[in-house]
Parts: C-alpha cells; structure tokens; sequence
C-alpha cells in the first residue's frame, strides 16, 4: 500500500510557480523559509543527476546535547564513506526534534544519484549500523523510506518533497537553544 496525499493531510507551496502539495501539520504551522531550502536544495541535487534518490531514517540519541556536534562529526563522516561507495554527491537534509522525551533525535534524508542505488534499503541499514556501532543511540526505519526522483517528472518530485516537507514543520522543534 502506498502512502497517499490529500487535501485534509497536505496543504499548497508555491515554488518558482509551480504548486506542489507539501506536509500540512496539525499544530503551528510550516517554517516557510526552511521548506524553500528543501524545495532548492532537491532541485540543485536534480540540477546534478536526472534520478535522485531520498532515503529517510530517524536517529534517537542517546542523551540530550544543546549542540549538534556529535551529529555533524557522524554525518560528515557517513557523506565521506557515501561518496566514495556511490562515487557521487551524496547531500542530507535533517531536523532536530524534541517532543515529550529528555532527549532529542534527527529525521534524517539523504540525497545521492539514483543511477547509482536504485532502493534504500542497504543504505539505511549502513546508517543505522554506523549511529549505533558508535554508541550514539538508536536509529529506526520509516514507513515508506525511500523516494526516487526524476528530473523534469512531477510525479516523482511531489511525493519526495512532500515527505522531506515534514522536517520543516514548526512543532516539536527547539526555538529556545541555538542547536
């Protein structure tokens, strides 16, 4: 079964003149300007590779940090170890969250060639071994992990910006730390 967008679970973005149904959340609203960065940064990976694959996963950590250095050391490290496995440009889109639990996790999607991996599952495991390996806590898959864009196919775009668009809702993110 595939995941379906509609009118009560989405809402319009205009992007350079084009409508797109993105995430319509239930309380306070979408970071508009985060949402564009994502709309900009899918077309620039696009501007690369005519097939672009996302692939999402969901990292706990640990304990809580009031920065993100313990991330930004394992992220740059995994799009090091992508790059050179895929040899292409890999890129991440990520948001901090923090609800009702002490500690805070990351939705995580990674960017790469679609003509290089045609399905997440190997990558997401490759992630998840590498957050857990390292001790920085626990990792989880998604429903629907993986969305495989082609340039130019709106058919293919919409469904992955509207999944990436669920990062840049406002609630559950943390406005009073400078993570």
């Amino acid at each position: 079964m595939t995941f379906k967008i509609t009118a009560t679970n989405s809402l319009e973005f205009i992007y350079k003149n084009h409508s797109y149904r993105v995430f319509k959340p239930k309380t306070k609203g979408q970071n508009l300007k985060a949402l564009t960065k994502v709309f900009q940064h899918c077309e620039c990976m696009l501007s690369h590779y005519s097939k672009v694959l996302v692939a999402r996963i969901e990292l706990s950590t640990q304990s809580y940090s009031t920065n993100n250095q313990m991330f930004l050391k394992f992220i740059k490290k995994q799009l090091s170890v992508l790059t050179k496995q895929y040899n292409c440009k890999v890129s991440y889109i990520c948001a901090r969250e923090r609800n009702t639990s002490s500690n805070h996790h990351y939705h995580l999607a990674v960017l790469l060639s679609g003509h290089k991996i045609k399905h997440s599952s190997k990558l997401t495991h490759q992630l998840k071994h590498a957050w857990e390996s390292k001790g920085l806590g626990s990792a989880s898959f998604v429903k629907h992990p993986y969305y495989l864009m082609q340039r130019g196919n709106k058919l293919t775009i919409e469904p992955a910006l509207y999944r990436l668009s669920y990062l840049t809702k406002l609630a559950t993110k943390e406005t009073d730390i400078k993570a």
